[in-house]
């Protein structure tokens, strides 16, 4: 029996940096996340180059994953549903004890640094609690 779970699980990569840094280091971080855009619009541009590419990179059979290219979606974002999976992970970890000790639920809206991705393109900044 094969579980189709389409929509139902959401990997997520998230960069991550300290208020420190991104205070000192503001431009630098937006060079990134437009570096980000432009990845994400060439892998929308050119699939096949894409996942020949990556194939090469993971060690992946080309075949195998270009079977499953569509299940993934390249999307440089901050919206609610991010904000959902980063609440549901940290419940996780706070109820199986897979955490620091001391540790509560963060609130996410006061470390979630909306401004470097909207200061791009703010139609990629949709997260309702800010």
């Amino acid at each position: 029996m094969l579980l189709d779970t389409k929509g139902i699980y959401s990997e997520t990569f998230n960069i991550v940096v300290t208020r420190p840094y991104l205070d000192a280091n503001g431009p630098l971080v937006q060079k990134f996340l437009r570096a980000l855009l432009d990845a994400e619009a060439w892998l929308k541009a050119n699939p096949d180059e894409a996942i020949t590419t990556i194939a090469d990179i993971v060690g992946m059979k080309r075949d195998e994953l270009a079977a499953i290219w569509q299940d993934y979606i390249y999307r440089v974002r901050i919206d609610d549903q991010l904000l959902g999976i980063l609440k549901l992970h940290a419940a996780w970890r706070l109820e199986s004890g897979n955490h620091p000790p001391g540790a509560a639920m963060p609130d996410f809206t006061k470390v979630l640094a909306l401004e470097p991705l909207r200061g791009i393109d703010a139609s990629r900044v949709t997260v309702s609690a800010k």
